[in-house]
């Protein structure tokens, strides 16, 4: 068996680089470098072998992604944008009084019955508590509007339009996209970010005060309740009950959005259907012809798996 000399075994004196003893000049070969932990070697604490990284894996079995799986998850993100270019497009209307209030306000409770109406459907929920919180959460609102009317009128369009964009970016940041997987098996909350919706009304409060009437800021208070608040809910319902249906209504609502934002300008309704494509497509292809580039470094210094046996004595 050979020894670990690190030192002349006959005259106790530190051997040279080459293995040769300083004293008699005797040459005592160094054993071969093993990757032991609490093996005592004769190298320093320096010392790095040749093979010390040929263990060294940089590319091992990484998660597969399938493109049509990265598809079904992009759906929920295509459904967030969709309600905020929704909320958008519906403003734009309203602060060009494109329509009038009266056919804005009667849209927006046809919506909201035909809504709650298919929510209380497909989840057998017959409760009236909810239609209650909602009648006094618009009872509320409509009280509020005048001061909701005037409380940012003196800061110019500019800088409210600057705020607008950067609150309802956060709100696309904070949302919870998994919470429409999650809400009816009990692992989710009962609001869907509530960060999110924060930045989601903050955004509706400072569009509000560049309305033009009390009807038309109600109409917009109200609406962001019901695209925020009521329809990741209907949502939720929806996926529940038809995969194919939550998925067809997105596809809906980005047609509804381009055929909306042509109302202002045929860019932006390409901008919509072009963003919803790169999202939904484009987005899961780049991912998969990225993802071989990823390294998963896995060297000497990570600890081992060791697997446990119950085995019964």
């Amino acid at each position: 068996m050979e020894e670990n000399y690190k030192f002349c075994p006959y005259h106790g004196k530190p051997l040279t680089e080459d293995g040769k003893c300083i004293n008699c000049g005797t040459f005592i070969k160094k054993p071969k470098w093993k990757k032991n932990l609490y093996e005592k070697q004769p190298f320093e604490d320096s010392f790095v072998d040749e093979s010390f990284l040929a263990s060294l894996i940089t590319q091992g079995e990484g998660k597969k992604y399938e493109f049509w799986n990265l598809v079904e998850n992009t759906t929920e993100i295509t459904h967030a944008i969709n309600a905020m270019v929704l909320f958008f497009g519906f403003f734009g209307l309203a602060y060009s009084k494109a329509l009038s209030e009266e056919v804005l306000l009667g849209f927006e409770y046809l919506f909201l019955f035909c809504g709650y109406a298919t929510y209380t459907y497909l989840t057998q929920n017959f409760s009236l508590k909810p239609a209650k919180t909602g009648l006094l959460l618009l009872g509320t609102l409509f009280t509020l509007c005048p001061v909701l009317e005037t409380i940012n009128k003196n800061y110019a369009d500019d800088t409210i339009f600057l705020m607008t964009f950067i609150f309802s970016l956060f709100h696309l940041i904070f949302y919870d996209y998994g919470f429409i997987s999650t809400y009816f098996t009990g692992e989710a909350s009962t609001v869907p970010g509530v960060t999110s919706m924060n930045c989601a009304l903050i955004s509706t409060l400072l569009l509000s005060s560049r309305l033009s009437s009390l009807n038309y800021v109600f109409f917009m208070l109200s609406l962001a309740f019901i695209i925020f608040g009521f329809l990741p809910y209907l949502r939720c319902a929806i996926k529940l009950k038809s995969e194919t249906a939550y998925r067809r209504l997105g596809f809906f609502l980005t047609f509804l959005n381009a055929i909306l934002m042509m109302r202002f300008s045929w860019l932006l309704s390409v901008l919509v259907l072009g963003s919803f494509y790169f999202i939904r497509y484009i987005g899961p292809m780049w991912l998969i012809s990225v993802y071989h580039y990823k390294n998963e470094v896995k060297g000497p210094w990570d600890l081992p798996n060791i697997k446990s046996s119950n085995k019964d004595d």
